[in-house]
Order: C-alpha cells, then structure tokens, then sequence
C-alpha cells in the first residue's frame, strides 16, 4: 500500500514538474516577446519625437545670412531673384539637414507594421506628409511667388497673390497662435503616446500570470 501510495505521488510530481516546466517556458517566450515589443515601441515613439523636434527647426521663421551662404549663386540674377532663392535654399537646407531623421523613421515604420500592424504605421505617414508639404510649397514659392515682383500688378490682383503667398507661407514658417501645422503635429504626437505607451509599460503581475496559464484567472479578475 505505501509503496503504491509513493508510487502515485512521484507520478503526480512528474506531472507537476512537466507542467510546471511548460507553463515556465510559455512565460519565458511571452516576456521575451514583450521585450521585443517594448523596445519598438520605444524606439518608435523616440522618432516620432525626433520628428517632431526636425519639423520645428526647419519651420523656424528666423534665418541668418549663414545658412544659405552655401547657395551657388546664378549668372546675372537680379537682387529680387537672389532674395527669393536664398529663402528657398534655407528651407531645403534644413530639410536635408535632417533627412537621417527621415530615414530612422521609414525603418521604424516597417518594423511597425511587420511587428504590430498596418494601424501602426499611419503616424509615420501623416508626419512624413507634413515634411512633403513643406518642400511642395517652398518650390511654388522659390518659383512663382517669392520670384514675382508684386509692384508689377494691379491693387487687387496683388492683394490676392499676397494673401495666396502668406497662406503658402505659413505652411513652412511658424506662425505662433495661429499657426495650424504644430498643433496638427502634437496631434499626431498624442496619438502616437496613446499607441506605443501601453507597448513600453510592463505587464502587470495579474497580466502575467493569466499570460502563462493561457486563459482568464477569474480569481484574480473578480474584487
């Protein structure tokens, strides 16, 4: 009888372990797959940041002399042309100043969408669509507004073309309180926060523990 009785507890005990083993190799792979998770997320949210910091300096409505001192200047252009060029070539400057910002962050966006899903990638594409915009419209402007001398047009026709250039304009410069590209760009920086702190934070103890069991632990659940 004892012997039977020893015989069915080491039994039972290999069950234990074997199951205790299973349940331990399943936390192992889910912690190892939150790590993983975690660190995207943060390395996400650093270049959403990162981009939000480039998208301000290039907006930056103050210049000096300096930054485009680099610009080859072209064979008998007038001083209005000159000016106009100048501007435009501040603006792509700093645009090409921060393209390694551009590029971490198209990287990051496919690491998104291979680990978390396409809903991830969304935020890079609207930040990156802000920094298109801003070359689009310092092109129209380097090539017809800022290179047109309004003196040459009509009262009206020229209230119109000033009015067309400073909404252009406030589209690569900062505008203060009523400027409507920083607030879309917090926007997006809140919606990123939202999407990618949940993924950094830790799983709490009660998530982990349902994780290696595989099913809800209504114990734990119910108050």
């Amino acid at each position: 009888m004892f012997s039977e009785f020893v015989s069915v507890m080491s039994d039972f005990a290999v069950i234990i372990g074997a199951v205790a083993a299973i349940l331990g190799i399943n936390a192992w792979k889910r912690e190892l797959l939150w790590r993983k998770h975690s660190d995207l997320a943060e390395k996400a949210l650093l270049s959403v940041y990162e981009m939000q910091s480039a998208i301000n300096s290039i907006r930056s409505p103050f210049s000096s002399s300096a930054e485009y001192e680099g610009r080859e200047r072209v064979e008998g252009e007038s001083q209005h042309e000159k000016s106009a060029r100048d501007r435009a070539y501040v603006v792509f400057a700093r645009l090409d100043k921060h393209s390694e910002v551009y590029g971490e962050m198209r990287t990051i966006q496919q690491r998104c969408r291979v680990m978390f899903g396409d809903s991830y990638t969304k935020i890079f594409d609207d930040l990156w669509g802000i920094i298109v915009n801003i070359m689009v419209t310092t092109e129209i402007l380097g090539d017809h507004y800022w290179n047109e001398p309004l003196a040459f047009y009509e009262k009206e026709e020229r209230k119109r073309l000033l009015a067309d250039r400073r909404e252009l304009e406030a589209v690569i410069w900062y505008r203060g309180n009523q400027d409507k590209i920083r607030p879309k760009v917090e926007g997006i920086v809140t919606d990123a926060e939202s999407l990618f702190r949940s993924k950094i934070t830790p799983p709490s103890l009660k998530d982990r523990f349902q994780a290696a069991c595989g099913y809800r632990c209504k114990c734990i659940e119910s108050k």
